[in-house]
């Protein structure tokens, strides 16, 4: 049997971009920049539902269990990157191992098979261009991840990076870097799709498009009779 507890509702303010979730069935987890969540760990007979969302949008529901165990990195996914393997063009041409032209504003480069999708990564990316603007974008909701410029930035896409640069010019790339989350920071929790907690994975899943957007969290709790 499961009861609500009265008052059983928090709502945590977050900031977009601040709040991270690994949506995978295998390591379900999620964790703010800006928001302790340990409290709401399971414990005894109380057990936490947490429900996010960007701004209306509903994006997904999990039951709280235990908290993180200290951040961890698993390898980086664009180690020795080498842009004349596997990479593709629109508007663009790959020079070498780290440089590309572009040919027009908005051309870009892109590589499927990169990103293990609805994981959570860490970031880093840097250039030297000719002119414009670069930064790395999800090809499966048009989101940017990162700017160039930025270190250990946090993201989770839903599809493949794609590298865009808003002038006609060439850019060649310094840093690239994007490593896995395996585990979440203490202030974080592991997220199960049953009460029990004995399946990790999402309970619900809305739309994954504002994944990275999320601005209000619900944590409700009940106890387990």
């Amino acid at each position: 049997m499961l009861r609500k507890i009265y008052p059983s509702t928090a709502l945590v303010t977050e900031t977009s971009g601040k709040f991270h979730t690994d949506l995978t069935d295998a390591s379900a987890m999620m964790f703010s920049e800006d928001n302790d969540y340990s409290s709401h760990a399971a414990s005894g007979s109380n057990v936490k539902l947490i429900t996010a969302y960007a701004g209306s949008t509903f994006l997904w529901r999990a039951w709280a269990g235990a908290v993180g165990g200290g951040e961890a990195l698993g390898v980086d996914v664009f180690s020795g990157f080498d842009l004349t393997d596997g990479w593709t063009n629109s508007n663009a041409t790959i020079v070498d191992a780290n440089t590309f032209s572009t040919l027009v504003a908005y051309g870009c480069i892109q590589k499927t098979g990169v990103f293990t999708i609805r994981k959570i990564y860490k970031s880093s990316f840097a250039v030297t261009t000719s002119g414009g603007t670069v930064a790395i974008w999800d090809d499966g909701n048009g989101v940017k991840l990162i700017d160039a410029g930025v270190t250990n930035k946090y993201f989770t896409p839903v599809a493949y990076p794609r590298i865009i640069n808003t002038a006609i010019a060439t850019i060649d790339i310094t840093t690239m870097t994007a490593e896995p989350l395996t585990d979440v920071p203490v202030t974080g929790l592991h997220l199960f799709k049953d009460r029990g907690l004995t399946t990790r994975g999402i309970l619900t899943l809305g739309t994954t498009a504002s994944i990275n957007a999320a601005t209000r969290v619900y944590v409700t709790e009940y106890k387990r009779y």
